[in-house]
């Protein structure tokens, strides 16, 4: 996979499925998902994926 966006698309999809199972596995905390403390499962996650979808968001706008 020689495109970096393909590769950021890849990482997107496993943090995603590690979502899913750890939801799966502990349950779904929607209070501590929308209001996480630092360093906690979800705030990592979600910091995360926003890394992810920013730096796809960018490449978007320089290849178009």
């Amino acid at each position: 996979m020689d495109n970096p966006a393909n590769e950021l698309i890849q990482v997107q999809i496993k943090l995603q499925k590690e979502f899913l199972d750890y939801v799966h596995k502990n349950g779904f905390d929607y209070g501590a998902y929308s209001a996480s403390t630092p360093r906690s499962y979800y705030e990592t996650y979600r910091k995360r994926l926003r890394e992810i979808r920013e730096q796809l968001a960018a490449r978007m706008k320089t290849h178009h």
